[in-house]
């Protein structure tokens, strides 16, 4: 059976665990965009059979979008998140933000905004230099722009917003001289995607995807496709379309879906080159020449994802006296013994050792990942907790970091000031876990955590923040129902509600934000 016929066979079975497969593997042999729409097309008459629950994406730009429908469709279903896609008529972004005529009809439940320099600003994408003067004006008048249609939305509506970073589609002359010069080209660029980012906390539910950084990934000069932009003004070309849309769904899973909370990793052959119970402090390569300045960017790469709030655990076969050693050496920098919110250093099997992270940080299973060179291990703990997603590092450990992020288990859309907080938050929780268990009595123990509860009026920086908790609260939400930013943004402008925000400390740590009434 060829591969067309074998993707017919998965639908006709209308089991979404067979036609997933079907489609990737169907994806990865055929290619292109005729495969891509068959796939898409498939999967519409898919879901036309039952009563299926849709995202609905309204894609708006300064350009035709609408070849990006079926590449969209086909990276969504793969990520288990069946969509709706509009693509709205380009050069109406404004209007449609503005009146609502199409927009609001349409209901979306995210809105990409998409808009390309050559289109919004002509003369900074093709002639900077002899329109030198009138760039300012020209920039000025795409912000005012997106203000005012922004505005006018957000008077309707709370749904999310994305906008897309800028770059212009090609280098002209200014390629050797454009830094020397004033105004440079790409320093006017670098401003305008400071001022959306600067744009996304005047209102709520405005997020930045990262346009220019994707294109820069792939490739300028075969990310556009110059001559279709001038004929029927679509300038991505159709083998960027693909990537494009796999960014796409992992910013909507970004922005959607909760991250993982925890990352386990092994010790050797992963922390560092080498293992420590055979070649000593001084056999393993943890820094230096290759592979040690691997292991040492990935370490830093784990640092990095600890900072953003993730809580990093240690689960590793070796001597605890070996591994003290090894901290007190510096084999982790510029991780510490503290950075690891958890440390089980034993020879127990490592899903008995995960089971035990989760209990102790007080997180699901489902929210812990585990890294490890092994393959054995990886198999056992797939095996044995299915719900926790496992990396196995097989391959060179400058492709470590990749491994794990490109799964987009840890992308976050928006990071508040509580999440910056939450990887040291459990630690502290470890701590006055132990301290429970030493104190007099239960009251004794509380007075000894010297907690200070701090209540405040909510305000719309907070909105985020609230969201999350509504959303990830089940058994301490009294109310049992779940508020979405327009929501609590409605309670804050309200006169007759107060929302009120509740803050904790102790004497091991910030709580961050606790709760809302």
């Amino acid at each position: 059976m060829n591969p067309r016929e074998e993707l017919k066979a998965a639908f006709k079975t209308g089991k979404e665990q067979e036609i997933k497969p079907a489609v990737a593997t169907y994806l990865k042999i055929k290619g292109g965009t005729a495969a891509t729409e068959f796939c898409a097309s498939r999967l519409q008459e898919y879901y036309e059979q039952d009563d299926t629950d849709y995202l609905n994406v309204a894609f708006m730009s300064s350009y035709t979008s609408d070849t990006l429908a079926p590449y969209l469709v086909v990276s969504e279903f793969l990520s288990d998140r069946p969509i709706r896609f509009q693509s709205f008529p380009y050069h109406q972004w404004h209007a449609d933000l503005t009146s609502g005529v199409n927009i609001d009809t349409f209901k979306p439940d995210v809105i990409f905004l998409s808009l390309l320099l050559e289109d919004i600003a002509p003369l900074l994408a093709r002639q900077h230099l002899a329109e030198r003067k009138n760039l300012t004006e020209e920039t000025d008048t795409v912000f005012a722009a997106l203000h005012s249609a922004i505005s006018a939305y957000r008077s309707r509506h709370d749904t999310p917003i994305v906008l897309s970073s800028f770059i212009p589609s090609s280098r002209g002359v200014e390629r050797h001289f454009d830094w020397k010069v004033s105004p440079s080209r790409q320093q006017i660029v670098n401003d305008m995607n400071s001022r959306l980012a600067e744009l996304s906390t005047l209102y709520n539910n405005i997020y930045v995807f990262d346009y220019a950084a994707t294109v820069t990934d792939f490739g300028r000069s075969n990310w556009y496709d110059i001559s279709k932009g001038y004929h029927v003004q679509t300038p991505i070309s159709s083998r960027a379309l693909p990537y494009l849309s796999q960014e796409l769904t992992s910013f909507l899973s970004a922005l959607l879906e909760p991250r993982k909370k925890v990352l386990a990793v092994d010790a050797d052959n992963t922390l560092w080159g080498g293992i420590l119970g055979e070649d000593d402090i001084d056999g393993v390569q943890h820094t230096g020449p290759y592979p040690g300045n691997a292991y040492a960017d990935f370490r830093a790469t784990l640092a990095n994802l600890k900072s953003s709030g993730i809580a990093l655990a240690l689960a590793s076969k070796n001597n605890m006296e070996d591994m003290q050693l090894a901290f007190d050496a510096g084999l982790t920098l510029p991780l510490s013994k503290s950075d690891f919110a958890a440390v089980e250093i034993n020879w127990t099997d490592k899903s008995s050792n995960l089971k035990k992270i989760a209990a102790d940080l007080n997180v699901g299973l489902d929210a812990v990942c585990f890294a490890d060179d092994s393959a054995f291990e990886c198999d056992s703990v797939r095996s044995q907790i299915p719900s926790v997603h496992v990396y196995h590092l097989n391959a060179r450990p400058g492709t470590f970091a990749g491994l794990i992020l490109e799964e987009g288990d840890f992308y976050s859309a928006n990071l508040t000031s509580d999440d910056f907080l939450r990887s040291d938050s459990y630690r502290a929780e470890l701590s006055r876990t132990d301290a429970s268990t030493t104190a007099i009595s239960e009251i004794d123990f509380l007075k000894s955590l010297k907690l200070a509860l701090t209540i405040r009026v909510a305000a719309s920086r907070d909105v985020a923040r609230i969201a999350q908790l509504f959303g990830k609260t089940n058994q301490f939400n009294l109310t049992t129902k779940r508020y979405n930013p327009a929501d609590i943004s409605n309670f804050i402008d309200r006169e007759d509600c107060q929302l009120l925000m509740a803050s904790l400390v102790d004497r091991y740590g910030d709580y961050g934000t606790i709760g809302v009434a």
